[in-house]
């Protein structure tokens, strides 16, 4: 049963890549010339850009790769690989499959392909998301997907190209692991809490305040393409993504932390819009930094960008219950030894509250903007 659903399913996949393969090579020249024109002018840009290494995998992650895509001649995604939620959680437990969900978000944002193939990805059986392991409801297809072709190929990176063609993916999307790993946290109390999901949710008694996260096993190792695009690249951003379970769960490997240190490109870590309740409710810069330190990881970057655009008020609501901007000081965090960017990042949009709207994300093309003025202050256009 399971070997011809992940059968069928794999070879969908074949047959989408030679018909939509087929389909990329002619779409420059049926919209006429104009469509030309414009499809040239992008490759020049990508064929001269920096090589960037976007680090998380989140949803701030895919919102950075929309800013990114037509100035990088080379983009690549380091995901973390501990999501236990959702559709990703109960594949884990039902097939020991790895945590394909971040994966599948960042393989959307890089996709060429139309949009009715990204929808494909996205979809979501009706049903409840946190049902039952082995049914199909509340399932994501892209999730099903990957799980079909990565028993096909017998490796998650090998799945991840051949989906990557079928998809039309601009970039490269890579696991910091193939082991397959879970993590742990430490709060202030003591308590030792066990899965991403219980971490970010909060799902567990006393001072809901994190100490250190980890890994385990231990001796999970880094993908080995992961150390490569670090090596490789110009311009290495982190976040913006959840402190604890997005960003720190990616970069506390020694091997990757490791090569980040010794890299010479351009090294950002550009800060959250917004604190979450459970994971850094009311820090301020400062606690970022700090918690960096904690796990011995506070010199993989040289530059922080941050939010200074406060004027919006976050809703007083359910869904924003425990949210706030992220404050900092500016002369006390460069006397730490970094360099501060701030700036107006803030994604904003009609709607929402009073016709005001709220948006708690970054937008694409202010903070890529602000890194690219940066980094060719820095280094000049022409470095890459």
């Amino acid at each position: 049963y399971r070997a011809l659903i992940l059968g069928t399913l794999g070879l969908g996949l074949v047959g989408l890549t030679f018909y939509y393969g087929a389909r990329r090579v002619l779409k420059p020249f049926v919209g006429g010339w104009s469509q030309l024109i414009r499809t040239m002018d992008s490759y020049d840009l990508r064929h001269n850009g920096p090589r960037v290494v976007l680090i998380g995998g989140g949803i701030g992650t895919a919102q950075l790769i929309r800013g990114f895509r037509d100035l990088a001649s080379r983009l690549s995604v380091i995901v973390h690989m501990t999501d236990e939620g959702g559709s990703t959680g109960r594949l884990r437990r039902a097939l020991g499959t790895p945590a394909f969900g971040d994966i599948v978000s960042n393989i959307v944002a890089l996709s060429d392909s139309e949009d009715l193939l990204k929808q494909l990805l996205l979809y979501r059986f009706e049903g409840d998301r946190y049902g039952k392991d082995t049914d199909l409801g509340g399932h994501k297809l892209g999730n099903l997907l990957f799980a079909a072709m990565a028993d096909i190929t017998g490796d998650l990176n090998r799945a991840i190209e051949q989906v990557g063609q079928v998809f039309a993916v601009r970039g490269q999307v890579i696991p910091v692991t193939q082991d397959k790993v879970f993590l742990r946290a430490r709060t202030v109390d003591g308590l030792i809490v066990e899965g991403e999901e219980k971490i970010d949710l909060g799902d567990y008694e006393g001072a809901k305040i994190l100490e250190e996260i980890w890994y385990e096993p231990k001796e999970a190792r880094v993908d080995p393409q992961a150390i490569e695009a670090i090596e490789q690249a110009d311009i290495i951003i982190l976040g913006p993504g959840d402190l604890y379970t997005t960003i720190l769960a990616t970069v506390i490997f020694p091997q990757l932390a490791e090569a980040m240190a010794r890299s010479q490109a351009f090294k950002a870590y550009i800060t959250n819009v917004a604190n979450k309740p459970f994971e850094t409710k009311g820090y301020e810069l400062d606690d970022f930094i700090e918690a960096f330190k904690r796990h011995r990881v506070e010199r993989i970057f040289d530059y922080i960008f941050v939010n200074s655009n406060h004027e919006i008020a976050i809703p007083v609501s359910p869904e924003y219950e425990g949210y706030s901007f992220v404050k900092f000081n500016q002369e006390a965090v460069e006397a730490k030894g970094y360099q501060v960017v701030a700036g107006d990042y803030l994604e904003s949009y009609m709607g929402g509250v009073e016709g005001k709207g709220v948006s708690i994300y970054h937008d694409p093309a202010k903070i890529v903007q602000a890194i690219m003025t940066k980094y060719d202050s820095i280094y000049g256009k022409n470095k890459s």
